[in-house]
C-alpha cells in the first residue's frame, strides 16, 4: 500500500508492527535470520478485527484499533476508549481513530446508527408500534395501571413511554 507507515506494536517491539492502514505484521526471527515480514490475518470479534500475538513467554489477543492508537497517538488516557470516527469498526487507520470518553463513544454510536435502539435493543419488551399504541391509549384516558398490565410493563415504564423519555425517537 502506497505511503503505508509501520510502527512497533507497544510492548511487542521487535516482534510485531502495526501500519497506518491498520495492518499488523510479524517480524519473527528464525535461527537468527529475519525472514520477510508476515501480514497477520485478523479475526472479527463483535465486528472489530483482532490478532493473536505470541512470544516465547506470553501470548495475547489484541484489537487492532488499540494497537494503532497506541503506536500512532500514544498510550490510552485513563477512562478512555477507542472511537471510530466514521463508525466503521474495521477502518483502523489512525485518521479514523481517537481516544475518547464513554460519553463521546455513546454520541458516536447514536450519530452512526450503531447504538441498538427501540425493538433492535436486545432487552426490548415491546415494539415501536406498541409504544405508539400506549401513547394513543393514554391520550384517550386509559389508566396507566391497565396499560401496564396489558403490555406486561411496569407503570413507571408506561409513564416514561408517554412522556417520551423511552421510545422517544422510535417511529411506528
Amino acid at each position: 500500500m502506497n505511503g503505508e507507515e509501520w510502527r512497533p506494536v507497544v510492548e511487542w517491539e521487535g516482534r510485531y508492527e502495526v501500519s497506518s492502514e491498520g495492518r499488523v505484521r510479524s517480524l519473527r526471527y528464525r535461527f537468527g535470520i529475519r525472514p520477510t515480514p508476515k501480514i497477520l490475518t485478523p479475526v472479527l470479534v463483535s465486528g472489530y478485527p483482532r490478532v493473536h500475538l505470541r512470544s516465547s513467554s506470553s501470548s495475547k489477543s489484541i484489537f487492532i484499533h488499540h494497537m494503532v492508537l497506541s503506536a500512532f497517538d500514544g498510550p490510552r488516557p485513563r477512562g478512555c476508549e477507542t472511537r471510530h470516527l466514521n463508525g466503521v469498526r474495521t477502518d483502523n487507520r489512525p485518521c479514523n481513530l481517537r481516544w475518547g470518553t464513554p460519553k463521546e463513544q455513546g454520541r458516536d454510536r447514536l450519530a452512526h446508527g450503531t447504538q441498538p435502539r427501540g425493538s433492535k435493543h436486545g432487552r426490548s419488551k415491546i415494539t415501536e408500534n406498541i409504544a405508539a399504541m400506549i401513547r394513543l391509549a393514554r391520550t384517550s384516558g386509559e389508566p396507566v395501571s391497565r396499560l401496564a398490565m396489558r403490555y406486561g410493563l411496569s407503570e413507571s415504564t408506561v409513564f416514561r413511554i408517554v412522556a417520551g423519555t423511552l421510545w422517544a425517537t422510535a417511529e411506528p
